[in-house]
């Protein structure tokens, strides 16, 4: 009998072995859960599985909606953004559009027109063009940066809000820890991070580009018809004339 107790007390104090079915061990040095911090808000006392956190680009996606869709204040100010932007393009494109318009209209009134003269023919009356191009180039340019920063601040907002109180726990509150941590968290994908920053801005500055150049190549279209017309008109009268002197031979 005393023996069979001691048979019994050994295998519950020897550790089970380990079986192959079971599931592999959580990454070293990430706990499996941590329970927040109750002084932060939207998170008091939640307890969260941690692990390594995604990264990937619907993630960031993901916690950037969240993000702006929970701060009315950030999304004020890309809702800002993208309106001064329109208004910038809304504004300034039409005088663009009513100076082209108006030079091409007296450069072929009256007269037949060259394309290839028409530095000759109007340079001061296309100059008002010009700088308003540039004008609107470089507002939008500017401009472009607001929704972009606003993004690109919803991001870093949403990591520092999601990731960073379990980062804080895990390491229990080590700066140099911390730091390690998120360092880790971001080199893998920083150059993921840098191209959704990137494709942000020059998505929106490329639209905004591409409508300037679409309504700065319409007023053109007047002057590449008359150039057609007049050279199909000479075209015609010379071979009007050429078969009026066969005729008369």
């Amino acid at each position: 009998m005393d023996d069979q107790l001691t048979k019994a007390a050994a295998t519950e104090k020897s550790p089970a072995a380990p079986s192959e079915g079971l599931p592999p061990a959580p990454r070293p040095g990430w706990a499996d859960s941590v329970t927040t911090p109750q002084t932060h808000p939207g998170f008091e006392g939640r307890t969260v599985a941690v692990g390594p956190p995604d990264l990937s680009i619907g993630s960031l996606l993901s916690s950037a909606w969240r993000t702006l869709t929970g701060n009315w204040g950030l999304l004020g100010v890309m809702l800002l953004g993208i309106l001064a932007t329109l208004v910038s393009v809304g504004l300034l494109l039409p005088a663009v559009l009513v100076a082209t318009n108006a030079a091409a209209l007296r450069a072929v009134r009256g007269q037949s027109y060259d394309l290839n003269s028409l530095t000759n023919l109007g340079f001061k009356r296309y100059l008002p063009m010009l700088v308003l191009t540039v004008a609107v180039f470089a507002v939008s340019f500017v401009l472009n940066f607001v929704p972009f920063v606003g993004f690109v601040a919803s991001i870093g907002i949403g990591m520092v809000f999601n990731f960073l109180p379990f980062i804080v726990a895990d390491t229990e509150g080590d700066l140099s820890a911390i730091l390690q941590r998120t360092r880790q968290l971001l080199e893998p994908h920083l150059v993921q991070i840098l191209l959704v920053m990137i494709a942000t801005y020059f998505i929106s500055f490329g639209l905004t580009i591409t409508v300037i150049g679409i309504a700065i190549a319409l007023p053109l279209l007047p002057l590449v018809y008359a150039e057609a017309y007049d050279r199909m008109r000479s075209s015609v009268d010379s071979a009007a004339s050429q078969a009026r002197m066969v005729a008369s031979e």
